[in-house]
């Protein structure tokens, strides 16, 4: 609800308010008209809506309209493309000589009609219709949804309403992994709106500004319309309470939830298709936490009117045929001005047995005719710091993240630029490794070697001189730029870190930050922006002293009894009730090795009169017949 005084809440119930039109017409070249009631000759009406005749919709996009009839004697067809804003206020109960005014909105005229009795009959509707445009593909939607939204809203010449804490503030806004994938079913960015907006759990409509607002169903009375101010209600016998969501997700349904109240059925999103179904079902979580609070009675009723209201806004009525109270979530919102405000709230009746179950709608998934079948995607890296490989030294050249939804043929591909610096003998080498999983793939370990020739001729034509110079192949500044490709067949479906190592042979070898490249690609992959279920962890311990001696001062030999070395097992106990992406339960354990570095040891003599220990104690190494030290 448009955000208004508690004397402008006590006036619009008052049948005596006064109230006026105010706002300006501006024509396209910039002739500006202002409106007031006189000009007025029909009286305006607004209208907008956020469902279709029969159930509650997330991810809807409508165009609000305002109708108007002006005293205004211009060219219609100066008016077509021209802005139209404004502004309904009421002349406050409580300070009479205070008026109190609440936007409408900002509208483009699309159709002028010119009556006999010389009306101007504007229909007007907000900038929603920018959207309108093919989305071309090739633009990276990925990452939160704030980040998304400003990808559209900057592509089509308009802004962003919410800032990133209130979008992070919604269901869903601060999971990362939104990503548009190369296969699509949206044609316009409009398309592409309404599937961020139901992930956010709500719709997208214009706010009074005209900049793009995701709007969500709220689950706290914003307003209530007692009996008296009602002109008229048609009010179900029926609650709606929703249970559990759906969404298609390839060829498969997901679901989360249960059958004990209606579905909330989205439909096919092109946020949601093509990640992980743990992913998705995550998503679905949260729109259903958001949207399952709502219990709600499908409602028609006229009254007084308000244009401070929104959609999403949840209305109470009492008294009559509301009775006590009945909760109306509006979802189709008309106001005329000095007339009657419609607000309705639709919903499917549960027992004329309209709404699928679960099983049903799992039975009935292969209607969706998306292939999944022979789509390649890609994941990727490229390091960000520089990297050094010496003899006999292995280091880490990058790892790539990816999971697959079947079994699948997987591509890899490295790409090296390497500056080489030659060893003694003049050569240099590497030798690269393939980890899956941690386990080091043995069957293929590709070799690059290089061996200096010495000086090598280098020509360059200054003029018409040809002029000739020796180059010193043994300098640091030598690139190299290395190709290796390895296949892995029939990787089975579920999720992977591939891991890339480099082992030094000769000499040494620099890869600058950006010079590394790892590419990962297969059909039916699921994108590199899934969690492999891994939480990586460190833990650093202080060496521990045992004990220490001179080793010198020992003048008798020597038995040393060495036990076993055993891992020790760190378990941590930790409490959980939710992690963002896949729930956790139970118990978290992580396993550190105590590598000894030194060992510092006591040593006792067989009389034990040394003062060390005596022979009683932990003995560790035991010296025979000598007092001495």
């Amino acid at each position: 609800m448009y955000p208004v005084s508690n004397a402008y809440l006590n006036t619009i119930f008052d049948d005596q308010r006064e109230t006026r039109i105010t706002g300006t017409l501006r024509l396209k070249n910039g002739t500006t008209v202002s409106i007031d009631n006189e000009l007025v000759a029909e009286a305006p009406v607004f209208s907008n809506q956020c469902v279709n005749d029969t159930e509650l919709k997330l991810g809807q996009a409508y165009q609000a309209q305002l109708d108007i009839g002006l005293y205004l004697n211009i060219d219609r067809y100066k008016i077509y493309g021209a802005t139209i804003t404004l502004s309904h206020g009421v002349k406050l109960s409580d300070d009479p000589e205070t008026w109190e005014d609440v936007p409408l909105g900002v509208f483009k005229v699309k159709e002028c009609i010119r009556t006999s009795n010389d009306i101007l009959k504007i229909t007007a509707l907000d900038e929603m219709d920018k959207l309108d445009k093919k989305y071309p593909g090739g633009i990276e939607l990925s990452g939160e949804a704030y980040d998304i939204l400003g990808v559209i809203a900057v592509n089509n010449g308009m802004t962003l309403s919410q800032t990133r804490a209130q979008i992070r503030a919604l269901p869903n806004g601060t999971k990362v992994g939104f990503k548009l994938r190369d296969k699509y079913r949206s044609t316009t960015w409009r398309d592409l709106l309404g599937d961020m907006a139901a992930c956010l759990a709500g719709n997208a409509i214009l706010d009074r500004e005209g900049k793009i607002f995701i709007q969500s169903f709220t689950t706290d009375v914003t307003l209530t319309i007692p009996a008296d101010a009602r002109t008229r209600e048609s009010i179900s016998d029926y609650e709606v309470v929703y249970s559990s969501a759906s969404c298609l997700r390839r060829q498969d349904l997901i679901s989360v939830g249960n059958d004990s109240g209606q579905d909330l059925a989205l439909d096919a999103n092109d946020f949601i298709q093509k990640n992980t179904q743990e992913w998705a079902e995550d998503v679905l979580q949260e729109i259903l936490d958001a949207i399952s609070p709502l219990r709600y009675t499908p409602s028609d009723i006229g009254w007084y009117g308000d244009p401070a209201i929104d959609l999403g806004d949840l209305i109470q009525a009492t008294g009559s045929a509301a009775m006590n109270s009945t909760l109306i979530p509006v979802q189709k919102n008309k106001w005329k001005w000095r007339g009657e405000h419609q607000i309705v709230a639709v919903g499917k009746n549960p027992y004329l047995g309209e709404t699928q179950s679960l099983t049903d709608k799992r039975l009935s998934k292969l209607s969706d005719e998306e292939d999944s079948t022979g789509k390649i995607e890609f994941a990727s890296f490229i390091n960000p710091n520089a990297i050094i490989i010496t003899r006999s030294n292995e280091v880490d050249i990058g790892q790539v993240r990816f999971a697959v939804s079947e079994v699948a043929d997987v591509e890899v591909w490295v790409e090296l630029k390497i500056h080489t610096t030659f060893n003694s003998d003049q050569k240099a080498g590497i030798q690269i490794n393939y980890y899956l999983n941690g386990e080091l793939l043995t069957e293929y370990h590709p070799v690059e070697e290089w061996e200096d020739i010495g000086v090598v001729p280098d020509f360059e034509l200054r003029g018409t001189t040809l002029v000739y110079t020796e180059r010193n192949r043994t300098s640091n500044n030598n690139a190299h730029t290395v190709n290796f490709h390895y296949h892995l067949p029939s990787v089975i479906a579920g999720t992977y870190v591939l891991k890339v190592t480099a082992t030094g042979l000769n000499g040494a070898e620099i890869i600058d930050a950006g010079d590394a490249h790892i590419l990962v690609w297969a059909q039916g992959m699921l994108g590199d922006d899934v969690w492999d279920g891994v939480i990586p962890a460190r833990d650093e311990y202080e060496l521990l002293d045992i004990g220490s001696i001179d080793p010198e001062e020992l003048s008798d030999s020597v038995t040393v009894n060495t036990d076993v070395p055993r891992s020790l097992q760190i378990s941590d106990a930790v409490q959980i009730e939710r992690f963002k992406g896949i729930p956790l339960k139970g118990r978290i354990q992580d396993f550190a090795m105590i590598i000894m570095e030194r060992m510092l040891m006591n040593v006792v003599t067989e009389n034990g009169i040394d003062g060390i220990c005596d022979e009683t104690g932990s003995n560790n190494i035991i010296t025979e017949g000598s007092d001495e030290e």
